[in-house]
């Protein structure tokens, strides 16, 4: 999940359908270490949705095109204000989805296609952009409190500017 956070046009990536298995041979000269990369009980890697590369190519040149116009419609402008507008447009643009159950709602193809997410999404959309313009920043998971004071889990992210950090 780590790499999903700090690459997230990796989409189409399900980490939970993922687990890592270490083998380890030791001789008497030396120890070996393999590491294989398993599907779990699933039958590929994929996030709901995918299916095939042809999919996952589509829903690629779909981001990508709205990546360059957010990323053209930010040239020529100084650092706080390409983090502003980038942040404008994802909150203008996208609906926070209620109902928690819809694909691609925790990812950069919910947030920038279809323009419905969870905070995750929000975060990793922000995240996407904002590497897309050079500008440095890390998406925090964590909890806060919703309008009815109940602790949830939550996402967000920090934006390095003129060496300090911003929430």
């Amino acid at each position: 999940e780590t790499y999903s956070y700090d690459n997230p046009e990796i989409f189409y990536l399900n980490p939970k359908n993922m687990y890592i298995n270490i083998q380890t041979t030791t001789s008497k000269f030396e120890t070996k270490y393999e590491v294989f990369l398993n599907s779990n009980k699933e039958a590929n890697y994929l996030a709901k949705g995918y299916n095939t590369k042809e999919e996952v190519d589509i829903a690629e040149q779909e981001i990508k095109k709205v990546r360059d116009e957010v990323i053209a419609s930010i040239e020529n402008k100084s650092e706080y204000e390409k983090i502003k507008m980038i942040h404008d447009y994802l909150v203008d643009q996208i609906t926070y989805d209620q109902s928690v159950s819809k694909n691609n709602i925790y990812n950069i193809y919910g947030a920038l296609v279809k323009k419905e997410c969870v905070c995750e999404g929000y975060a990793k959309a922000y995240k996407y952009l904002l590497d897309e313009a050079k500008i440095e920043n890390v998406i925090v998971i964590g909890e806060g409190r919703n309008s009815n004071n109940e602790t949830e889990s939550h996402a967000w992210n920090y934006v390095k500017l003129d060496g300090a950090w911003y929430a």
